[in-house]
Formats: structure tokens, sequence, C-alpha cells
């Protein structure tokens, strides 16, 4: 099955999707309220390291298109200026669903020096 890259309902469900830091809840009502969603790094085909390499954080979490979209969320491609590559907003949960589907907080795989080093958001 082909997939198109601007829109994730057509993704496969394994495909993985990282969030950079612990994100405890406080942090994810805190972030979900600001902006409404929240930065998430994903694309089909993309490996782990792939997309933890995009993230600044020592921690990441980690969950699925196919978690997301039964939670009610979507995902939005962004190819801004100054983001990191595979970048994509996520809405339409609330933060103790986002907490709810996320791994639990684990070690960023790909050492600081080799992640993405763009302008701070």
């Amino acid at each position: 099955m082909t997939h198109d890259l601007d829109d994730p309902t057509t993704w496969p469900g394994t495909t993985l999707v990282v969030r950079g830091g612990v994100n405890t809840l406080e942090e994810l009502r805190d972030a979900l309220q600001r902006f409404g969603g929240t930065s998430v790094l994903s694309r089909p085909g993309a490996r782990f390291e792939d997309l933890a390499a995009s993230v600044r954080n020592n921690r990441v979490r980690r969950t699925t298109v196919a978690a997301i979209l039964n939670a009610g969320g979507w995902l939005v491609p962004t190819n801004g200026e100054g983001e990191p590559p595979n970048h994509c907003n996520l809405f339409g949960l609330t933060a103790e669903s986002l907490d709810h589907i996320l791994s639990s907080p684990e070690p960023n795989p790909v050492q600081k020096d080799e992640r993405w080093r763009g302008a701070p958001r």
C-alpha cells in the first residue's frame, strides 16, 4: 500500500512517533494549553534512532500512528524553517490520553553531538 507523506492517515499504523523529553502529565498539559497541540517526530519507514536524532532532549517517549489515530488524535507534517527533520504537530488529544499512549521515558539512543542542533524554538 502506498502512503501520502502529507497525509498521516495513509501511513502504516506501526509508523513510530517520538516525543522528546520526559513529559510529565503537567508538562503535557502546559504544552497542549499553550499551543493546542504538541511537537513530535514521525515519518513512514523511519527508524527509532532516525527520529531520536531530531530530538535535543536526553530522554524520549514513543508511540505509533495507530495509537494516536485510535485515541482520536491526528498528525500534521510540517516543513517549517528551523524545524527538525521529520517534524509533525500532534493535535486532538488531552494530556491524559497522550500520556497513556506514550511509552515510559527512555534514554535518547543518539549521542548529543550527533543530534539535530537547529535554532531553539
